[in-house]
């Protein structure tokens, strides 16, 4: 497996979730202990997620999609907008029309402005 141990530090420490390919390579190294990762891995994820700035509109968006586990192209499909506009509207590069707004508020009961 090609990890540092910097990387398998920061995943210990729960400031890190390994990617999807480091991650198939752990749960073959260790598979009795499967379950054990899979909760340590929910338990980090969660934290990250709810370590996630929120002082920009794009910042908050970001943050309500990870909250629902959804991926760009999920949350863009529930509002009828493409992965690529989500993820621009994360970035701050776009800003969506405020009936995208609305869309996200109702969907996820939350305000956003």
């Amino acid at each position: 497996m090609a990890c540092s141990t910097y990387s398998i530090k920061r995943w210990e420490n729960e400031n890190k979730i390994p990617e999807k390919n480091n991650l198939d390579k752990v749960m073959k190294l260790f598979p009795d202990n499967t379950q054990d990762i899979k909760e340590v891995l929910e338990k980090a994820k969660e934290k990250e997620i709810n370590n996630l700035p929120e002082n920009t509109l794009g910042q908050k968006i970001r943050k309500v999609r990870l909250q629902n586990n959804l991926s760009r192209e999920n949350f863009g499909a529930l509002l009828g907008y493409s992965k690529y506009s989500i993820k621009h509207w994360e970035f701050g590069t776009r800003v969506p029309a405020k009936k995208a707004l609305k869309k996200v508020e109702n969907i996820f009961g939350i305000k956003l402005e």
